[in-house]
């Protein structure tokens, strides 16, 4: 239970953290200024996170394959983006497998079989990249940086020291080294052993 006055005017809200082993369909993001509680049945246990307000990012997608990203958590979380993409792909367990939901800062391989165009992408902030980057080849995606437009790699390699300083992104059909990171692109990122 909490007091719906002290919900800040931007807004503060609950997504449910899904227990282990749980294969159900999560719950709906609660708006805790218009909800004052959360009720769970006895001998249960619920986690949430609080996530701040709702920010809005335009995502630029041209025709083709490309490497997109989320600079948050989206509230969207049709794979295909309301039928602009096809075949949204993650690499996990150094493969690629189709994408099953959308998450901030996880990059995606995805393919927009019509003409380019701009999906305003609406999402909550989250304080870091969870999980962290993975031994291997990590695709990834960054966060609006407070103020800008960009990161650097320096910068990145300061929040992530044990990433190579070698990243990568898709420039047409070719791969190039970046030195600077934008939201809603995604990344090829290497950690050494």
């Amino acid at each position: 239970k909490w007091n719906q006055d002290h919900v800040p005017p931007a807004g503060l809200f609950l997504t449910p953290i899904a227990a282990p082993g749980d294969s159900g369909e999560p719950a709906n993001t609660i708006d805790m200024s218009r909800k004052n509680r959360i009720v769970v049945a006895a001998g249960e246990t619920a986690g949430y996170r609080i996530r701040h307000a709702v920010f809005e990012h335009d995502l630029d997608l041209r025709s083709g394959w490309q490497l997109i990203g989320f600079p948050f958590d989206p509230t969207e979380t049709d794979t295909t983006l309301g039928g602009l993409l096809t075949g949204t792909m993650i690499w996990r367990n150094d493969d690629y497998e189709a994408a099953t939901d959308l998450d901030a800062y996880q990059g995606y391989f995805a393919f927009v079989p019509g003409a380019a165009t701009t999906k305003r992408m609406a999402g909550h902030a989250v304080s870091d990249m969870s999980g962290g980057l993975q031994t291997g080849w990590n695709l990834v995606s960054v966060a609006i940086p407070p103020g800008g437009e960009f990161i650097t790699v320096v910068q990145f390699l300061a929040a992530h020291p044990e990433a190579s300083d070698a990243i990568w992104h898709l420039d047409g059909d070719e791969y190039r080294k970046t030195r600077i990171l934008r939201p809603g692109v995604g990344y090829w990122v290497y950690v050494g052993e």
